[in-house]
């Protein structure tokens, strides 16, 4: 994920709740242009946030990892030492924040709305993985959680059989954070069994089961 500096990159729970909307809206709607709501307690609520202000409150926070989320793009790339591919997504090419922030229940003149761009709208439209917002919204208050969920329930989608898993390779994906040593792999290890607890529990009901070996 790159970004300008003078905005810097998206971190944390919100832009992971903000992606989950905007893409369900995407395959809901099949239109690029989302509208956010007519005002920002509306819209907040869709997120299971409630409004608070101050220089930590949520109003101050969503409203910095929007402007984050939004300016960023994504850029994937493929290298296997014989062949290299890359590909340049930008999520969202248009986005109007009317909002009065010190007054999140007031109807703005105009509605705030964005615009995603053509190639990732495409994407999540032709291939929709089914997410459950609920089920973000139990567990908001962990990033990792939430990647664990949407991982999950992606791996889930075409899954036909038991997958095992190795440690390193779920160390790559959701251990950043984490130093590539001993001591590094089992904070990584207790960390990740605390909150996959916690979407295991969101998927327990549905009778899915995950395997970690080391």
């Amino acid at each position: 994920m790159l970004a300008r500096s003078e905005v810097g990159l998206p971190y944390g729970s919100i832009p992971r709740l903000l992606m989950a909307w905007l893409t369900t809206e995407a395959v809901k709607t099949k239109n690029r242009e989302l509208v956010l709501g007519h005002t920002l307690s509306e819209f907040m609520a869709q997120l299971d946030l409630v409004p608070t202000g101050g220089r930590w409150g949520t109003i101050t926070r969503l409203r910095e990892q929007m402007v984050r989320l939004f300016a960023a793009s994504v850029s994937c790339t493929y290298d296997d030492g014989k062949r290299w591919a890359m590909h340049d997504v930008k999520p969202v090419t248009k986005a109007n924040l009317w909002w009065d922030l010190k007054s999140p229940q007031q109807v703005g003149l105009f509605e705030s709305t964005l615009t995603l761009g053509e190639d990732f709208f495409n994407e999540v439209t032709a291939y929709p993985i089914p997410i459950d917002i609920d089920a973000l919204k139990a567990i908001k208050r962990s990033p990792m959680a939430l990647d664990i969920y949407c991982w999950l329930t992606y791996r889930m989608s075409y899954l036909k059989k038991s997958t095992v898993i190795p440690w390193v390779v779920l160390q790559i994906q959701f251990g950043a954070g984490y130093p590539s040593t001993t001591r590094g792999t089992l904070d990584f290890k207790r960390a990740f069994i605390r909150e996959m607890k916690k979407v295991h529990a969101i998927y327990a009901p549905r009778g899915a089961t995950a395997i970690f070996v080391g």
